[in-house]
C-alpha cells in the first residue's frame, strides 16, 4: 500500500520542479508508466493499482517530511516544496487499462 508521497522516485520529483515547473511553469504535462523489464502482468492488476491510486488522495507532505526533504536534498527550492506541500492527488486523472498482460498507466 502506498502510505507517503514519498513512495515515488526522485528522478519524478527533480524533474517535475527542473523540466516542467521550473522551465516550462505553463506547459501541461502528462506522465505515462513505461514497463522497461517487459514484466507480464497477472490479471487484475489494473483493478490493484486503481486501488492504490484512489488511496492517494489522502497523501499530503507532511511537515517532518519536509524538514527531511529540505536537509537532504537541499536543491529542492523552497517554491518548490511550498507547491508540494498544498499538493493534492486527484485520482480521477489516471487513467489504467490492462489488456492481457499488458499494462497501461497514463
Amino acid at each position: 500500500m502506498i502510505q507517503s508521497i514519498f513512495d515515488n522516485d526522485l528522478y519524478k520529483f527533480t524533474m517535475q520542479q527542473q523540466a516542467v515547473r521550473k522551465l516550462y511553469p505553463d506547459a501541461g504535462a502528462e506522465y505515462r508508466f513505461t514497463n522497461r523489464g517487459n514484466t507480464p502482468f497477472p490479471a487484475g492488476t489494473a483493478e490493484n493499482v486503481q486501488r492504490q491510486i484512489r488511496g492517494m488522495k489522502e497523501l499530503a507532505l507532511t511537515s517532518p517530511q519536509r524538514q527531511w526533504i529540505e536537509k537532504t536534498c537541499p536543491y529542492f527550492e523552497a517554491e518548490y516544496l511550498d507547491y508540494l506541500s498544498a499538493y493534492r492527488f486527484d485520482p480521477g486523472e489516471v487513467q489504467i487499462s490492462q489488456q492481457g498482460r499488458e499494462l497501461k498507466i497514463t
